[in-house]
Formats: structure tokens, sequence, C-alpha cells
């Protein structure tokens, strides 16, 4: 009886090869994924708090200060950390003015976007919502 020689063959060695490759495959893809998911999350924080810096600011200012920041239609900024350039545009609008000798109530929207070729829908495959939006109420007392 002869005896096999512990060697590997042509197709066994085929075989786990592609398998091999299937799952690399699978990793990269994987990794992908959370690379994308981790970029977009970082974006969307950065947003908010630009949003939040933004409707502070203008919660301080004077409503002579929104109109001149909302007649400007593209602001922009510049995250450092992650080289990205957000773009906002601030709309005021009055919720009650002259109904009350108190003051005026206004409501301030920032809405901040960091993707200028935007798809239908604001949207960028796998990459979700590319924009955000806040809302503020601000009163605005008149001193009589």
């Amino acid at each position: 009886m002869r005896s096999r020689p512990a060697a590997f063959t042509v197709s066994e060695l085929v075989v786990a090869i592609g398998l091999l490759a299937i799952i690399a495959v699978v990793v990269i893809g994987l990794f992908v994924r959370i690379t994308v998911s981790s970029s977009k999350s970082v974006d969307q924080t950065v947003a908010l708090e630009i949003a939040n810096r933004v409707l502070d600011q203008y919660a301080n200012a004077s409503p002579s200060d929104w109109a001149d920041a909302s007649s400007k239609q593209d602001l922009q900024t510049r995250d450092p950390a992650s080289k990205t350039t957000f773009h906002y545009h601030l709309e005021s609008r009055p919720l009650t003015q002259g109904s009350s000798n108190m003051g005026d109530m206004y409501r301030l929207d920032v809405n901040v976007y960091w993707w200028t070729n935007q798809e239908a829908e604001d949207r960028r495959r796998d990459y979700g919502r590319l924009r955000v939006r806040l809302s503020r109420c601000v009163f605005v007392e008149q001193i009589r």
C-alpha cells in the first residue's frame, strides 16, 4: 500500500483561498461602514454645535441683526478638526407682534448643512441626512 503524501491538492488550495477572499471582502466592507458611520456622527455633532452657537449669538442680539443675517443667503464656517466647511442660514419670523404690551415673540431657525452638492432631499448614499435644523423662540422685551 502506498501512503498519500501530507500535502494539499490544488483544488483544496483554490477553495481555501476563495474562502479567505470572501472573508476579507466582508471584513473590509464592515470597516468601510464603520468609518462612514463615525464620519457621519462627527459631522452631525459639529453641525449641532454650530447651530447652537449661532442661535445663542443671535438670541442675544437685536431683531435688526437677525434681518441682516437673514438677508445673507449663505454664511459659512470651517471646522479645523474635521476640515469640513459648514454652511448655515438664519431665518427669523415674528410669532406675535404688537399683541402684547410687554414685548414680541420671535422664532429663530438656523439650517446648517455640510454637503453643497446635495442630491435629492439632501441625502447622500449611506450617509443619511446632511442638514441640521434647530429653532428657538426668543422674547424681545419692549421698554416703555
